[in-house]
C-alpha cells in the first residue's frame, strides 16, 4: 500500500470533537459577550439576600416532572407492547439530561441506548417514541407560548423587538447590506467547510442493507406509537404536568427574591417564551449565556434592574444544572450497577 497517496480522512469521531469544541467556544464567547459589562458584586448581593430555602420545594419540582415525564414514556413504549422497569426509563433519562450538558442532544440516543442495554429495547424503536416526546412537546409550548402571546402581547411584542429583531437587522445591514464581499467570503469558507468534511468523512459501507431496513422500520414503528396509545387522556395530562412543572420552578424562583415576589404568572409565561429560545441554542450547559441574556432582558421589561434579572436567571439556569448533574451521576452509578438484559448496543 503506497501510504504516501493514500488520502488521510476525518473519522466520524473526530468531527464530532471539533463540533463540540466549536459549539463550546461559542457558549463561553456567549457567556463572555453577556456578563463582561455585569457588576458581579451587585449580582452576589442580590442573590445573597434571595430565600434559598425555596430550592428545596424547586428540587422536589424538576424530580416531580422527571418522575412525569418516565411515567409517559413507559405509556408511550406500552402501546408498542414494550415494557421497561421504572427505574430503568427514570434512570436512563436522567443520564441523558446530564451528557446533554456537555453534548446538546446526544442525551438523546444516550438513554436509547441505556434502554436496550437494561431492558432489551430496540435502540430505533426508542428512539422514535423520543422523537413523539419531542414533538408533543412542541406542540405543548406553542400552546403556552400562544397564551403568553394572549397575557402579555405588548411586553413580548416589545422584547422581540429590542432583544431579536432590532439586533439581527443591524447585523444584516452592517455586514451584509454594507460589507457584501465580507459575508461572501464567510459564506463561502463555511460552504466548502462542511462540503470537504461530508466529501472526505469515512463512512461504513459494509452495513448489510437488511438491517438498515430494520432499524428505519422500528423508527417508524417509535414514532407510530402516538397512534396506538391506549390512554390518552392519561398521556395529554402527563404533557401539561411536565410543563406545569417548569413553570412553577421559574415561579418559585420569582418568589424567592424581594424585587421580583410581587410579579404574576403573566411573567412566568414571558419566561418560558424566552429561555425556551436561550436553550434551544446549541451550546454545551443548556444554553448558557443566551438563557441568562434573554431571561434577565425580559425582566427588565417588568421594571426588574439587570443585577436582580442577571441573579434570577443565575439561580433558575443553576439550579436545573446542578439537579441535572447529581441525578446523572446518581442515574450513571445505578445503571453501572443494574444487570444488562442485553449484550448489544444496537
Amino acid at each position: 500500500m503506497n501510504l504516501q497517496n493514500e488520502e488521510i480522512k476525518p473519522t466520524n469521531k473526530n468531527i464530532s470533537i471539533i463540533r463540540n469544541i466549536l459549539f463550546l467556544g461559542i457558549g463561553f464567547v456567549i457567556i463572555y459577550m453577556v456578563f463582561r459589562n455585569q457588576n458581579f458584586d451587585e449580582i452576589w448581593k442580590v442573590i445573597k439576600k434571595a430565600n434559598l430555602w425555596w430550592f428545596i420545594p424547586i428540587i422536589f419540582a424538576f424530580l416531580t416532572g422527571g418522575i412525569i415525564r418516565t411515567l409517559r414514556w413507559k405509556l408511550i413504549l406500552q402501546s408498542l407492547n414494550h415494557e421497561a422497569k421504572f427505574s430503568n426509563l427514570f434512570n436512563s433519562l436522567m443520564f441523558g439530561y446530564f451528557v446533554n450538558l456537555g453534548v446538546p442532544r446526544l442525551g438523546e440516543f444516550t438513554r436509547c441506548i441505556s434502554l436496550k442495554k437494561k431492558d432489551n429495547i430496540p435502540v430505533a424503536t426508542s428512539f422514535g417514541t423520543v422523537m413523539v416526546e419531542r414533538l408533543i412537546d412542541t406542540i405543548t409550548l406553542l400552546l403556552t407560548v400562544s397564551i403568553a402571546f394572549y397575557l402579555e402581547y405588548n411586553t413580548i411584542s416589545q422584547f422581540f423587538r429590542e432583544n431579536i429583531f432590532t439586533p439581527i437587522w443591524g447585523i444584516i445591514e452592517k455586514n451584509i447590506i454594507e460589507k457584501p464581499i465580507v459575508i461572501a467570503v464567510i459564506v463561502g469558507g463555511l460552504g466548502y467547510f462542511f462540503y470537504w468534511m461530508q466529501k472526505n468523512t469515512s463512512s461504513s459501507e459494509t452495513e448489510p442493507q437488511t438491517k438498515l431496513d430494520n432499524m428505519t422500520n422500528e423508527v417508524w414503528d417509535g414514532l407510530m406509537s402516538f397512534t396506538k396509545i391506549k390512554n390518552y387522556p392519561l398521556f395529554i395530562t402527563y404533557s401539561i404536568l411536565i410543563w406545569i412543572m417548569y413553570g412553577i420552578v421559574s415561579y418559585f424562583w420569582l418568589l424567592a427574591f424581594e424585587e421580583t415576589k410581587v410579579l404574576g404568572m403573566g411573567v412566568v409565561f414571558v419566561i418560558f417564551v424566552v429561555s425556551s429560545i436561550g436553550k434551544s441554542v446549541p451550546v454545551q450547559g443548556g444554553g448558557m449565556g443566551a438563557y441568562h441574556y434573554l431571561v434577565s432582558s425580559a425582566l427588565l421589561l417588568f421594571g426588574i434592574s439587570n443585577p436582580v434579572g442577571y441573579a434570577y436567571a443565575i439561580m433558575n439556569h443553576g439550579s436545573a444544572t446542578i439537579f441535572n448533574i447529581i441525578m446523572g451521576v446518581y442515574s450513571w452509578i445505578a445503571l453501572t450497577l443494574t444487570k444488562d438484559n442485553s449484550e448489544d448496543y444496537f
